[in-house]
């Protein structure tokens, strides 16, 4: 296993807190290379939330606008990051392209393990596009939130055989309707919400379970 998407039936599950924390946790082990990748193109949280700047980064690549990964390390986490990027997602399908199967098997060389930060099955089809790039899914569900209808519709839409396990976040809230929640702001308008990933403060916070 070798490259691992972490992904959720809907957005506000905490799969960005899930693959950050692995990432960090496998990091710690002695001569570790670890590679992140924002690749929750819709809505990325993890470059703000570790409090860094927005640089060029997947969108870039997959676009051809940029022919260098710009790959940067995270010092406080001890892992790589490639993060989202700048642009605007314009072309969802690229997630499945070449160039993205290209970036992949290039981390398979130069790291140990790489993580995705894949966007929610339910509202939008990034991770059946990102399904056969990878070596496995890691699919995290709120417990007490998530609708078993959810969980059930999420799994029907993967392979079965890239499912390599499941994390049970813990949350007492109930949400009752999951098709409203699911397409409520999720959307092509990574542009529009630029500002909410402009964040330049310091410290290594940690993403709010919105992804």
């Amino acid at each position: 296993m070798r490259c691992l998407a972490v992904a959720s039936p809907l957005p506000g599950e905490g799969k960005s807190t899930v693959a950050l924390g692995l990432a960090t946790a496998l990091a710690r082990e002695p001569g570790s290379r670890i590679l992140l990748i924002e690749s929750d193109l819709r809505r990325p949280t993890l470059t703000s939330g570790l409090g860094l700047p927005v640089r060029p980064g997947l969108v870039e690549w997959l676009n051809g606008s940029s022919e260098e990964v710009p790959v940067r390390l995270v010092d406080r986490g001890g892992f790589f990051l490639l993060g989202a990027g700048r642009a605007a997602l314009e072309r969802p399908e690229d997630l499945g392209s070449p160039r993205m199967d290209a970036l992949l098997r290039a981390g398979r060389d130069l790291f140990d393990l790489v993580v995705l930060d894949a966007a929610p099955i339910l509202p939008v089809a990034d991770v059946m596009l990102l399904q056969n790039l990878v070596d496995g899914l890691l699919l995290v569900v709120r417990s007490r939130m998530t609708p078993r209808g959810a969980v059930l519709d999420a799994f029907r839409r993967v392979l079965a055989e890239k499912v390599v396990g499941v994390v049970l976040n813990d949350q007492r809230e109930r949400r009752h309707s999951y098709m409203t929640y699911a397409y409520h702001g999720y959307d092509m308008r990574h542009g529009s919400e630029g500002s909410n990933r402009r964040s330049e403060g310091h410290g290594d916070r940690r993403p709010r379970d919105r992804d």
